[in-house]
């Protein structure tokens, strides 16, 4: 799969502060993060392209 790197690493971001919303702390967020990272083939990884896709749209769209 050759995804856009931007929409990759938005992705990773969001995905990220799921779990340290989830979790309350970074630190702990950041340890569940190293044991199992983000896979966009993974089973939620479309839900985070999709979502990345939709704030890098509103970024740019807010930019013009």
């Amino acid at each position: 799969m050759d995804i856009d790197p931007r929409l990759i690493a938005v992705a990773e971001a969001i995905y990220l502060q799921h779990f340290v919303t989830a979790h309350g702390s970074t630190a702990s967020a950041m340890r569940l993060v190293e044991r199992r990272p983000f896979d966009p083939e993974g089973p939620d990884g479309a839900d985070y392209l999709r979502e990345a896709a939709a704030a890098i749209n509103t970024w740019e769209e807010a930019n013009r």
